[in-house]
């Protein structure tokens, strides 16, 4: 009874709840539909196989059961790796993270302090939380750049110039902002 103490209201719990369920019913109207069209596809290959070559349909049936077999333990052995993958991914501590353009510039190509002061927060708060947070600037190639004062706009200029400049630039103002 606990789990329904951590929600603040029944709404979120109804919408959680409709949410699992429109997924699941996603998933599963895919699987029959494939499922169905598949097996139906399967038995008109197999009558029109027996209709105009009856030895070949008959080493297909014969065979059938030894494929069925190898995909089956096949799908065992993937289900168990897509398992110890998801458990790797759960005992890691490390979380890295890339700040591209469009986190690190407004629309009007200036540098977002705000936005970045506030991903520099979140980061720490992981850091202090014994996750190891590493961090990939991609993004300065949109920043217009000028050399006198980051905020003032200047002329577009091409695209790997900023970005090489821009680095720069944004990588003191993470200092700035880390320390």
């Amino acid at each position: 009874m606990s789990f329904f103490d951590t929600y603040g209201n029944n709404g979120d719990i109804v919408s959680q709840v409709l949410s699992d369920v429109l997924l699941i019913q996603s998933a599963l109207s895919k699987k029959v539909g494939n499922y169905i069209h598949n097996m139906a596809t399967f038995f008109r290959g197999l009558v029109v196989g027996f209709i105009n070559c009856w030895q070949i349909a008959l080493i297909t049936l014969a065979t059938g059961p030894f494929i069925v077999a190898a995909a089956g333990i096949s799908n065992i052995f993937l289900h168990r790796l897509a398992e110890n993958i998801q458990d790797a991914y759960a005992e890691a501590a490390s979380i890295a993270e890339q700040v591209g353009t469009a986190v690190v510039t407004r629309s009007d190509g200036r540098m977002a302090l705000g936005r970045l002061g506030a991903l520099c927060e979140q980061l720490k708060e992981l850091n202090l939380d014994g996750y190891e947070v590493i961090l990939v600037p991609s993004g300065a190639g949109r920043q217009r750049l000028s050399f006198a004062d980051m905020q003032k706009p200047q002329a577009e200029l091409d695209g790997k110039a900023c970005a090489a400049v821009g680095q720069n630039n944004l990588m003191a103002l993470y200092d700035t902002l880390f320390s």
